[in-house]
């Protein structure tokens, strides 16, 4: 839930028109509507076994999240996150999975109940495709509030003031 601490992006329509689906497994476009239009589709697995290289894609990931899309429909918690915490507006599926692995998605994804629906992609035609965009500022000050309390504890961190991040 950390990367909903990051901060939310300005609006600028001219430049965030893309939809980006993010996923692992590239069977989940066979699942998507063709009145979602054209898309980019972006793994998260860059491939490499080096600390910092992954380090380093994830940041340009980031960053292409924060300038390029409209609409970010993705099957990974490592994407609805920072998405949600940016203000781009999300349509959330459920992985593809055997059964046995769907009751552990099933528990990875309960944290995002309460934020976002979290469709199944047999049930495409139920999706919203404008996506939810949860307000998230009271969330993303008590995790700030929790982290400077903990660092208060162990002695090395003062407590910055902290503005513009809530309410949204």
């Amino acid at each position: 839930m950390l990367a909903l601490s990051y901060s939310k992006r300005l609006p600028e329509p001219e430049a965030q028109t893309e939809v980006f689906m993010v996923s692992s497994d590239e069977r989940v476009r066979d699942y998507l509507p063709e009145k979602l239009g054209t898309y980019t589709f972006i793994n998260h697995y860059s491939g490499e076994n080096e600390f910092w290289a992954n380090r380093d894609y994830a940041l340009k990931l980031l960053e292409t999240y924060r300038a390029r899309p409209r609409l970010i429909v993705t099957t990974m918690l490592h994407a609805v996150l920072p998405a949600i915490a940016m203000g781009i507006p999300v349509v959330v599926f459920y992985p593809l999975a055997t059964a046995a692995s769907r009751e552990s998605d099933l528990g990875r994804f309960s944290s995002l109940m309460d934020l976002v629906r979290v469709h199944d992609l047999s049930d495409t035609s139920l999706v919203d495709w404008r996506g939810d965009i949860p307000d998230v500022g009271a969330i993303k000050l008590r995790l700030i509030e929790n982290f400077f309390t903990m660092a208060n504890r162990w002695g090395t961190v003062s407590t910055p003031r902290v503005d513009g991040i809530s309410p949204s």
